[in-house]
């Protein structure tokens, strides 16, 4: 399928791995130049090598969303690389585990609105900029209905909302 998206450039976050990983391979199969983001950087290495085999176009920043200058880091590595940015995945995010309710709650707010909020207007320039750029926000069913524990059902609706 040809989805017009050859030579775009990509950034998809938690791409190391499950539906991050597969969203930067079809991204990669439809010919656009990636630029992908994980916390860990031996998955991502190990991801972007996996995509570079398949003759993808793919750059790889170890970025924690949750990170005001990973964000900025990510964004300018990106356009640098790319020479621009077309697409913005928010892929990344997920439940903090902790006993205590503040970290549990804040910490998965950031790594789930704070994080998608942030990304979202760092890239919106670049996105204006490419002429017909787009950002697409991956939350889950548990937005919408019961399943996740409580503060991951309440910040993916949160990131529905946004």
């Amino acid at each position: 399928m040809d989805l017009g998206l050859t030579g775009r450039s990509v950034i998809v976050t938690g791409a190391s791995r499950g539906i991050g990983y597969a969203i930067a391979e079809t991204f990669a199969a439809e010919g656009a130049r990636l630029t992908i983001a994980a916390r860990t950087e031996a998955p991502l290495l190990a991801a972007r090598d996996r995509l570079a085999a398949t003759g993808a176009q793919v750059h790889a920043v170890v970025c924690d969303t949750t990170s005001a200058t990973d964000c900025e880091r990510l964004i300018a590595e990106a356009v640098r690389v790319h020479g621009g940015l077309h697409v913005l995945v928010n892929n990344a995010g997920g439940s903090v585990r902790s006993d205590d309710f503040d970290t549990r709650w804040v910490g998965t707010f950031e790594a789930n609105v704070q994080s998608v909020a942030r990304l979202c207007l760092l890239a919106r320039p670049h996105l204006a900029a490419s002429g017909d750029g787009a950002i697409v926000n991956i939350a889950s069913i548990y937005g919408r209905e019961s399943g996740g524990g409580p503060e991951y059902n309440a910040m993916k609706s949160a990131e529905i909302a946004l």
